[in-house]
């Protein structure tokens, strides 16, 4: 069953697995507990501990059973009274202690005022950030599950903010890597430089070659289209001499053509 607190009002309502029928429950005496007939546990149990209580279940058929009810029962709370340090400028999230009861718990302030910028959150934690140092006592309270409630007094001291200059072997050992980081840096950026000029040497030595085999594959390209253009002068010559008489054929192609590929002939004799 679900833990009590010693000395401290408790209820639960017990249940039963079986047909839905009517059942009756009843326990012998028990201290600080008794159990109703409908089988609402009650009452406030005066010793702390694991509880065995006996119990009896009569179902309405006529059937009965006798089972053991085990209940934790948990000692009353008690608030650790351990002085909490704090530090100004730095934020805080601390929980405060506590033993016995059974929660959850409730905390709260009863007395006192908690250092600027500090807060109590109802679930026992000290949080935000102390503003200034000095020391405070303040009254603290606390509720369970049960309503079983404590209180108690914590110092709380607010150290002064950590300004601690940096080590002289540290601030060395920061300032020689700052300078090889430098230096690797104007190393690296010196080679850059020189590898960019390389490349860019390269390409201008390959521009004359490029541009002469350029050149050459412009003449070339020129040359193939001037045999092309002839060639299609020759057929089309062809083709409109091949319409006219024979006599007249070798005439024009002489003409034509600027000598063709023989002289022309006139009645049989040549011209």
């Amino acid at each position: 069953m679900p833990a009590a607190t010693v000395s401290t009002p408790y209820q639960h309502r017990l249940t039963v697995r079986g047909p839905t029928q009517e059942y009756r429950w009843s326990m012998p005496s028990a201290p600080g507990l008794r159990v109703t007939p409908e089988g609402l546990l009650a009452g406030s149990p005066e010793q702390a501990g694991e509880n065995s209580l006996a119990a009896v279940i009569a179902a309405a058929d006529g059937r009965r059973r006798e089972v053991t009810l085990r209940l934790p029962v948990n000692p009353l709370p008690l608030i650790a009274s351990d002085p909490v340090q704090l530090r100004a400028g730095s934020p805080a999230d601390q929980a405060l202690k506590v033993t016995g009861g059974t929660p959850p718990y409730a905390w709260s302030i009863q007395g006192g005022v908690l250092p600027a910028g500090v807060r109590l959150d109802p679930d026992g934690r000290l949080r935000g950030v102390a503003k200034d140092p000095g020391t405070t006592t303040v009254t603290v309270a606390l509720t369970d599950r049960w309503k079983a409630s404590t209180q108690a007094e914590i110092e709380l001291k607010v150290e002064p903010p950590s300004e601690e200059p940096p080590k002289k072997d540290d601030q060395a050992k920061d300032e020689e890597q700052d300078g090889e980081q430098k230096q690797d840096g104007e190393q690296k950026s010196d080679d850059q430089q020189k590898q960019d000029g390389q490349q860019q040497a390269q390409q201008e030595d390959a521009k004359p070659g490029e541009q002469k085999q350029d050149g050459q594959s412009q003449q070339q390209a020129a040359k193939e289209q001037a045999a092309q253009a002839a060639a299609l002068n020759q057929t089309a010559a062809d083709r409109w001499l091949d319409q006219l008489p024979e006599e007249r054929r070798d005439t024009l192609r002489y003409q034509l053509l600027d000598g063709g590929d023989k002289a022309p002939t006139q009645r049989g004799r040549s011209w």
